[in-house]
């Protein structure tokens, strides 16, 4: 947990320091309890007082929490499939990994890493992350397309990466055939960018 919170704090504190009025922070991730008797105090308090926050500074958690544990430099700097693919101008989508969550069983999250803040280039005010994740089992004829989009707020730096984190259910990392990865514009209703990562040779 304290590595979460090393995580967490460094957030904060890049806020502060660039006067960002809202702070986003992922929650902590809690995997599973072996003991029906364990439990962990996820007070977290008022943030703003602890860190001498201004008045007119929200810290507020992601929309959509991890499904690994983020403090975990091994799981951080994981590349099961290395891309380094251009996304956009600036950006490289560096790999993709697809992690167990420990906190329900049979149920997986997808994870992408950046080598740059997405936020430089796209305003999550009228832009999200989309991760279209086609699957198919072996007893299955037809694709089936899950939606794990998520908001570019849910961003998260850690070790010089930009690392995004979605839930996919029990969808099975042998299941997906491919993943389309891009940025949706809201008000255009267009594409950003848009590339697609084949997963069947992976």
């Amino acid at each position: 947990m304290h590595s979460q919170f090393q995580v967490r704090q460094e957030a904060i504190l890049y806020g502060k320091k660039n006067n960002q009025k809202i702070i986003y922070i992922p929650n902590y991730y809690v995997g599973k309890l072996y003991n029906p008797s364990d439990s962990i105090d996820m007070f977290q308090g008022n943030l703003g007082d602890y860190y001498g926050l201004s008045n007119s500074t929200s810290i507020i958690c992601f929309s959509k929490d991890f499904g690994f544990n983020y403090g975990n430099k091994k799981l951080v700097n994981a590349k099961q499939v290395p891309l380094n693919k251009n996304f956009g101008k600036k950006n490289q989508l560096m790999s993709l990994n697809i992690f167990p969550d420990d906190r329900s069983p049979n149920s997986y999250s997808i994870n992408l890493t950046f080598d740059n803040s997405l936020l430089k280039d796209y305003s999550a005010d009228d832009s999200i992350l989309f991760i279209h994740v086609n699957w198919k089992r072996e007893s299955q004829q037809n694709i089936t397309l899950l939606n794990a989009d998520t908001s570019l707020n849910n961003q998260l730096s850690v070790d010089g990466k930009y690392i995004f984190s979605s839930p996919i259910g029990n969808v099975r990392p042998q299941d997906i055939v491919s993943v389309d990865i891009g940025i949706y514009n809201t008000k255009t209703k267009t594409n950003s960018v848009q590339t697609t990562v084949d997963m069947s040779k992976k």
